[in-house]
């Protein structure tokens, strides 16, 4: 990538570069640096985005698109990046080898989406 700004672009929603790359460190390093851009760091690959753009505004954004109350919502991830959407669902899942920070704001740990979706059918009203 040549101009960093491009990240802020409306095209553009997210980069993600691989950490054990020499060049890709060198861009993590610069992209940390543009204002406007958030960075989401995990033990392999560090994920830009704009910071009005996350995985909880496109939690939103699906909610919206089909209808759905947000306090309804579930999500579940394994990942920094995934933290403000399982924060921001009514219930959230991550799997038992996550980081600790993110089984903390979890409701649920599954083994596997079936087994969250058999969660939330079992808890259902």
């Amino acid at each position: 990538m040549k101009d960093p700004d491009l990240l802020l672009e409306d095209e553009v929603y997210e980069i993600s570069f691989p950490k054990n790359d020499p060049l890709a460190r060198q861009a993590i390093k610069a992209l940390k640096l543009v204002p406007g851009a958030a960075c989401y760091e995990n033990a392999v690959v560090a994920d830009f985005v704009r910071d009005d753009v996350s995985k909880a505004t496109g939690l939103d954004f699906i909610c919206t698109l089909e209808h759905v109350l947000s306090e309804n919502s579930a999500a579940m991830g394994d990942s920094f990046n995934d933290f403000s959407m399982i924060e921001h669902a009514k219930t959230g899942f991550t799997f038992p080898d996550a980081d600790q920070k993110l089984k903390e704001i979890a409701d649920f740990e599954a083994q596997s989406v079936g087994e969250a979706l058999l969660k939330l059918m079992d808890n259902r009203d």
